[in-house]
């Protein structure tokens, strides 16, 4: 709870320092998908996942930088390729972000590129085989997260193209599409 006060002090504090103005993408709805291989180099075949997240930023720079922290919750079904078996998974990622606002280029749509840097929370809830046998521990892992991204904002409607690298074989590209509060 002290980190949560202290967090939340340090964001005031550096807004009413520096900030134009705090945006707070209060939900944004994603479609993850892609190939990934486990630590064993084996394939896995990836069926679409819809991911759920929030992200509040600073504007700072005349509103051209944009740092802030970014949370997205993501969960999907894969079918291993060498065994046949199907597993369910969860990953929680919270990400420390900054992009950059191109204010240039249009007067409403507003392009941006930015990078996160954070921690990945993925844990494997079951994962059957042809013969329904479960071969899951159900266990937490913990990694380094990283995330490239480029979008577009116009007016309160933000839609960002991502690639989340979670530190181990659950990595995948978002899609996402955010409602904006804040200017």
């Amino acid at each position: 709870m002290k980190k949560l006060v202290f967090t939340i002090v340090f964001i005031f504090i550096l807004y009413y320092s520096f900030g134009q103005s705090i945006v707070w993408e209060i939900a944004n709805l994603g479609y993850s998908f892609g190939l990934s291989k486990d630590e064993k180099g084996n394939g896995w075949y990836d069926d679409g996942a819809i991911s759920l997240g929030s992200e509040l930023r600073i504007k700072l720079l005349d509103n051209r930088l944009s740092p802030g922290f970014q949370y997205l919750f993501s969960g999907w079904t894969r079918d291993v390729t060498y065994n046949y078996a199907v597993g369910h998974q969860y990953a929680h990622s919270f990400i420390a972000l900054c992009d950059y606002n191109f204010l240039n280029f249009h007067s409403k749509f507003i392009p941006f590129a930015g990078i996160g840097v954070g921690l990945s929370s993925v844990k494997d809830d079951a994962v059957y085989d042809s013969r329904m046998v479960v071969h899951s521990s159900g266990d937490w892992y913990n990694h380094f997260a990283f995330s490239p991204r480029i979008g577009i904002e116009y007016k309160h409607v933000r839609l960002t193209f991502d690639y989340k690298y979670l530190g181990n074989w659950n990595n995948f590209f978002n899609i996402r599409i955010g409602y904006i509060i804040g200017s």
